[in-house]
């Protein structure tokens, strides 16, 4: 199916309020099959989730599937509103008859389609986003509009000749060269006085004739006349009039030359020359945003586009800079504090950028800054210095102080990139990544599922066909007491099988799985089926026991999950503490803030919480003391390095991290055990529990003599 009036390579930035992956894979799928860029659309299915992207995302289109259990099409809508935003809305119907039509549009419905016509959807996208174009560029225009405005306003107050505008013989605009010429102090003095009584009468017939055959379109050349000042002294005067509008209503521009300044060409060629410098600075200052100083938005996307141009390997990256606070600042402290926040950020952020040669800084969006920055290699270590800079600066306005942390996102400049509004829009994915991680952090942009990688589809339908066709199965693994037999653990781990049987890596799955945000219910399913095994023994043979399971970023993340784990324990009657959510350190220093809520959540419910591959890097020991997990299962590099080292700088390390989760009381596990030398130099340092092959290999029953093992 093809469609004419969609340009080729428009970049759609989409959200789909839905929680059916399949469906929304079918909507990109159908706009990119008419032309539409968009990666994978951001789905939602939380009202906050929805509040946070409409917040903090360039979003040109929202879709609501009219679902219950979904965010409401009128929450939606009042989201949009609160945020000053105009982004189209439109609702999916599963069936013609779902919704009154009437209603959905009284609800915030910009326009609706059926699911299942993959033509109306594109007719509609297509006419909404027509529309938003249109209403974006005729507030674009009285944008400039106004600045043209203030700007030539600013030119004529600072002209040489005398320049007055004249709607039906009175002055409405006399600049200050026109005031000092007949010798008035103010436009206000001109007020009852019209253009005929400040010449002499015997020119007034002529002055008369002139301003007729203006009005009708007549080209004419100056006319030399006799003025009279305020004072009643007359002067030979050289007056043009050119037909202008003013508030859409018709008017003369009246430019006068005194005799003085016709007679003195020196005067006339620095006047020439000063037009001109005007001229040049008024296109300069279009280009710049009024309150930064920076470029404008359009400016930087026409400057990007034609670097790329001349140079299609052009070596390089893009930085988007997001302020944090800037609603919170807007709320608390008011508009003119924001502005004056801004005045003084635009310099700071153009200095910064000055001191690289090709560097480019503009103001993108309220809150947002995007930069050129020339080399790719070290754009990474600038946009860190740049957050921390802005972070650090503050503004004083109406005795208060005002800052904001900041985000960036960093996406490295490719040939294969369509556009520069393509590489923003990368650019400002990654920056949502650094936000989610906490104020001040950089994030570089990595390409996510677009629908464009064969073998990344093929991996993503492999987890979807595995979860719907039960192809999961889970394996244990006996973390072993050496000193006491009666407690009982296990590692769970997961196993996927493809439709021929064959058992797929779980590691090479776990990444793509994440990007599309299907780790979290393959966490979930591991959760309940190890919940439902274990209620299976206890009721069998009265053996309880404790399930390690590790979760990923998209549980983290997710807000509902505690919510949901509490339901599983109450369901199965299991104790909270036969849960123990493992998440690797890497994670909860990248997700800080989001693993102290869930680190608080659990204690709250009574579950276990451990910190995987710990140790070993200068932030551990800080992470451990803001988590105080219950476990830290240590990283096996961390083992080898003390069963190789030669000198006492690795047992310093080791015998540091015991003490401080002995203060702590951590417990503490020696994981990936595969050799006795491993087992005998952690052993010293008073780790006891012991997780591995030399121990115990997965299995898919809990069977482990933890008794004979401690013996």
């Amino acid at each position: 199916m093809k469609s004419n009036s969609v340009s080729d390579q428009t970049i759609l930035n989409l959200l789909v309020v839905d929680s059916s992956l399949s469906d929304i894979d079918a909507i990109a799928k159908t706009l990119r099959g008419t032309g539409y860029v968009l990666e994978q659309p951001l789905h939602a299915d939380k009202d906050t989730t929805v509040a946070d992207f409409i917040k903090f995302k360039p979003l040109d289109l929202i879709i609501v599937r009219l679902t219950p259990g979904l965010p409401q099409l009128a929450t939606v809508h009042k989201r949009v509103e609160s945020e000053e935003k105009d982004i189209p809305i439109i609702a999916a119907l599963d069936e013609p008859g779902q919704a009154n039509p009437v209603e959905l549009l009284r609800a915030g419905a910009d326009n609706l389609f059926l699911l299942r016509e993959p033509e109306h959807l594109v007719m509609v996208v297509n006419k909404e986003l027509a529309q938003l174009r249109v209403r974006q560029q005729v507030r674009s225009y009285e944008i400039r509009l106004k600045e043209t405005e203030s700007r030539s306003r600013a030119l004529m107050d600072s002209a040489q000749d005398a320049i007055a505008y004249i709607h039906e013989g009175a002055h409405i605009y006399a600049n200050p060269a026109y005031l000092e010429l007949f010798g008035y102090q103010s436009e206000e003095e001109l007020e009852g006085i019209t253009l005929m009584n400040m010449v002499v009468r015997k020119d007034q017939n002529s002055l008369k004739g002139y301003l007729r055959d203006t009005m009708k379109g007549k080209r004419l050349d100056p006319i030399p006349l006799t003025g009279l000042s305020s004072g009643g002294q007359q002067m030979p005067l050289t007056i043009r009039c050119i037909p202008t509008h003013i508030n859409e209503e018709p008017c003369l521009q009246i430019v006068i030359k005194s005799a003085a300044e016709q007679v003195d060409p020196k005067l006339q060629q620095d006047f020439e020359q000063r037009r001109r410098e005007l001229e040049e600075e008024f296109a300069e200052a279009q280009r710049h945003d009024a309150l930064t100083g920076l470029y404008h938005r359009n400016y930087f996307i026409e400057h990007l586009n034609t670097l790329r141009k001349k140079n299609p390997k052009l070596d390089g990256a893009v930085v988007y800079l997001l302020l944090n606070d800037y609603r919170k600042i807007n709320e608390d402290q008011g508009l003119e504090a924001m502005d004056q926040f801004f005045r003084e950020l635009g310099p700071l952020i153009g200095k910064l950028t000055a001191t690289v040669k090709g560097a480019v800084a503009a103001r993108f969006s309220d809150a947002a800054f995007a930069l050129f920055y020339p080399k790719a290699a070290e754009a990474e270590e600038f946009s860190n210095h740049l957050v921390r800079q802005v972070g650090e600066h503050t503004t004083h306005a109406a005795n208060r102080l005002v800052s904001s942390s900041a985000s960036a996102g960093i996406c490295p400049i490719r040939s294969d990139y369509q556009s520069a509004l393509q590489i923003i829009s990368h650019a400002d994915r990654a920056c949502d990544d650094a936000r989610k991680r906490g104020p001040g952090q950089v994030a570089v942009y990595s390409p996510r599922i677009s629908g464009k990688n064969p073998e990344e589809e093929s991996t993503i339908e492999l987890v979807r066909e595995a979860l719907a066709r039960e192809r999961l199965k889970l394996n244990y693994q006996a973390i072993a007491n050496f000193q006491d037999g009666s407690e009982q653990r296990y590692k769970i781990y997961l196993q996927i099988r493809d439709g021929g049987g064959q058992k797929v890596s779980v590691t090479s799955v776990v990444p793509v799985a994440e990007r599309a945000g299907l780790m979290g219910q393959l966490d979930r399913w591991s959760i309940s089926s190890a919940l439902e095994a274990l209620t299976t023994r206890y009721q069998e043979s009265g053996k309880a026991a404790s399930l390690f399971v590790r979760i990923s970023d998209n549980s983290v993340t997710d807000r509902e999950f505690p919510g949901w784990l509490a339901k599983q324990l109450r369901d199965t009657g299991l104790p909270a503490d036969t849960l123990v959510m493992e998440v690797a350190e890497d994670l909860a220093e990248r997700r800080f803030k989001e693993v102290k809520a869930l680190r608080q959540n659990l204690k709250k419910l009574g579950s276990g919480f451990a910190l995987t591959h710990f140790g070993g890097k200068s932030h551990s020991e800080r992470i451990l003391k803001a988590m105080v997990p219950d476990y830290a299962k240590l990283d096996i590099s961390l083992i080898e390095k003390l069963a190789r080292a030669k000198d006492e700088e690795s047992r310093e390390a080791m015998s540091t991290i015991t003490d401080l989760t002995q203060e702590l009381k951590v417990r503490v596990i020696a994981a990936d055990m595969s050799n006795p030398n491993q087992m005998t130099n952690i052993w010293q340092f008073g780790v006891t529990l012991m997780q591995g092959d030399m121990v115990h290999e997965p299995s898919d029953k809990m069977d482990f003599d933890f008794a004979e093992f401690s013996g």
